[in-house]
């Protein structure tokens, strides 16, 4: 049995999987795993996640609340269709923004007006 298969098996018995969860718990571990999805589901770097955010100046893209206000990191807005990043967004913007793009419920014109500048600036 060659270092993939034997690798494979351990990491798939109890003890590697039990493994595996502590050091996902780890800082190094959650780290690692942030860097994973960032570069799966939207191809970029913790670099240019953090240059994105310097260049809204930690604030939200639409609400423009500073980054420092919440207890998660600021969301990454992207087009479902193109998959492009379009921006950080909050997660009340983020979610709120996705049910007016599908149009499953109307907003005051204040929000509605900041949804479309935010979506023409970033397209």
């Amino acid at each position: 049995m060659g270092r993939a298969e034997s690798l494979k098996k351990y990491n798939n018995s109890e003890k590697g999987r039990a493994a595996q969860l502590r050091y996902r718990r780890t800082v190094k571990g959650k780290a690692l795993s942030r860097r994973a999805k960032l570069r799966y589901y939207y191809k970029m770097t913790e670099k240019e996640y953090t240059d994105l955010l310097f260049e809204q100046d930690g604030a939200c893209g639409i609400c423009g609340r500073q980054h420092t206000e919440f207890k998660k990191r600021l969301y990454i807005d992207h087009d479902h269709v193109t998959n492009k990043v379009r921006g950080l967004l909050c997660n009340a913007c983020n979610r709120h923004l996705g049910i007016w793009e599908a149009g499953n419920r109307t907003y005051k014109h204040e929000l509605a007006e900041k949804y479309k500048k935010y979506l023409k600036g970033n397209r």
